[in-house]
């Protein structure tokens, strides 16, 4: 019965199939003729017109595949397609295999990566190749790895990992595709994106993945080796031992850094007058990461630690007031904030209160809320800069498809180029985490003064 449905199914195609052949050696000529730089899009349109039906899938019988494989042979198609794919760039390559896959796309990426002399990646493509496809039934993939036996590689295919197709583990896949349109431009059209938490990398190839850093797409990410954005912040697993971090392997968080988020403070304080600032930091937790960036950028600076948890801070604010500061950036969590508000204001002179979001008024009680008055704070997350209505979430969706749009147009065209090139363009960096360097036209870093009990955004 399947037999027959199959041979059913083939009979509809094949006649299409021959009576389209005109029209594929039209655009074959056209594109032999054309122009140096209208070719490559020529031969990109004739790949895609001239590709046969998807293969079946594996489960059935050899002697199915067999039948779909003669068939197709026989519609004339191949040699059309394949000559199409012998003049495509690598990037190309990957746009035309994020939409569907095929052995033959993976045959010419490895040529064409044999051609650039990337042979480390030319044998990356022929592992993930025929991971995903008999060897039987692609006696061309099986033809064109021979030379690949040498190269000990670990490492996505860029044809059977596209960096054109895109899996969004996340909410907020539009904001992503807003921040993508605006770094890659117009290939955005030949972008493949899926959302959700449900696709599976093994099957599908994504060469790209967005998400949280402790979800299972992480997990897949690494395990396959493809570069993976964390829209939060979290823990990524690494060896202890090595002193060196692997390209790939750092955690690539599209949110400001502590030094730009300690710039942007400091720079802010300065312009209200503050002369000398304190750091009030729990002894256990708080923000480690801004104090140290605090640090770094002024030596002078002072830090006033306290126990965590603790709720009365009269004796801890004559500290504070000790050091002779005139400003101070509370670092500790939000609640222990709030204890630390009245305690300031009733030590004398009211203190310029700077920190974090985390100051957020909306989040405090009425009497840490009247204390809070005239603080300064700036957001964990940037701004871009094309409206004002952004959250965390989705400013991270869109700066992470910024990033990686920008890495692509520059010429990324294998998730091994995509992880460098998203490495590169990274501001700051420890050993877990790097931040991306984002201009000031894409996004700012905002900065609120609490007047009134609500935020007021300063210029």
């Amino acid at each position: 019965m399947r037999l027959l449905a199959l041979l059913l199914a083939l009979s509809f195609v094949t006649p299409a199939v021959a009576a389209d052949l005109k029209t594929l050696k039209a655009m074959r000529d056209r594109a032999r003729k054309a122009p140096a730089a209208q070719a490559p899009d020529l031969w990109y349109e004739l790949a895609q017109e001239s590709r046969s039906p998807a293969r079946l899938n594996q489960g059935v019988s050899l002697q199915l595949l067999d039948q779909e494989n003669k068939m197709i042979e026989k519609s004339g198609r191949p040699p059309i397609f394949r000559e199409a794919l012998s003049h495509l760039d690598t990037q190309r390559l990957s746009m035309l295999a994020a939409n569907l896959k095929d052995p033959e796309v993976s045959v010419a990426m490895v040529a064409a990566m044999h051609a650039l002399g990337r042979d480390g990646e030319a044998a990356a493509e022929c592992r993930s190749a025929l991971a995903q496809w008999s060897p039987g039934d692609v006696p061309t993939v099986v033809d064109a790895c021979k030379e690949c036996r040498a190269q000990f590689v670990v490492g996505a295919g860029a044809a059977s990992f596209p960096v054109f197709r895109h899996w969004i583990a996340a909410p907020d896949a539009g904001e992503y595709g807003r921040g993508l349109y605006k770094g890659l431009g117009p290939w955005m059209a030949r972008v493949m994106m899926v959302g959700g938490s449900d696709a599976h990398m093994l099957e599908d190839g994504f060469g790209v993945v967005i998400g949280d850093p402790s979800s299972h797409a992480a997990a897949l990410a690494r395990a396959f080796h493809v570069p993976f954005v964390a829209l939060t912040p979290g823990v990524w697993p690494r060896d202890p031992k090595l002193s060196a971090v692997p390209v790939g392997t750092r955690v690539l968080v599209p949110r400001p850094g502590p030094n730009a988020l300690a710039a942007r403070l400091l720079e802010s304080a300065k312009r209200q007058g503050a002369r000398k600032i304190v750091l009030v930091q729990p002894d256990e937790g708080g923000n480690v990461e801004l104090e140290h960036a605090l640090v770094r950028a002024n030596g002078q600076i002072e830090t006033v630690t306290y126990t965590a948890g603790r709720r009365e801070h009269r004796d801890d604010a004559k500290r504070v007031r000790a050091t002779g500061a005139d400003a101070v950036v509370l670092l500790g969590p939000a609640d222990e904030s709030a204890d630390w508000l009245p305690a300031l204001r009733t030590a004398g002179s009211p203190l310029l209160v700077l920190g974090t979001d985390d100051l957020d008024p909306e989040g405090f009680h009425e009497q840490a809320r009247r204390a809070l008055e005239g603080a300064i704070y700036v957001r964990t997350f940037w701004s871009p800069s094309d409206t004002t209505s952004w959250t965390d979430a989705s400013s991270s969706a869109f700066i992470a498809g910024w990033a990686i749009g920008r890495a692509i147009a520059g010429g990324a065209d294998s998730p091994r180029t995509l992880a460098v090139a998203l490495e590169k363009g990274v501001s700051e960096q420890d050993a877990v985490a790097a931040w991306f360097d984002v201009p000031h036209e894409v996004a700012t870093i905002d900065v609120f003064r609490v007047k009134g009990g609500k935020a007021e955004k300063l210029p």
